[in-house]
């Protein structure tokens, strides 16, 4: 194997790793993303609204 060969296929796996990483990493900032919020959390939040507007 030579060297050239082998810088070839370092680039190529190297654009595969990066590709694959732009498509399924998401980008950008997102101020409103909770990623520890779940089902059971949200509805203990409506609960506690509902109980706000009650009182």
């Amino acid at each position: 194997m030579t060297k050239k060969h082998l810088s070839s296929l370092a680039n190529e796996f190297s654009a595969a790793i990066l590709k694959s990483a732009r498509e399924t990493i998401p980008r950008g900032a997102r101020k409103d993303y909770k990623p520890y919020w779940t089902a059971e959390i949200q509805k203990l939040e409506n609960d506690l609204e509902q109980a706000k507007k009650e009182t």
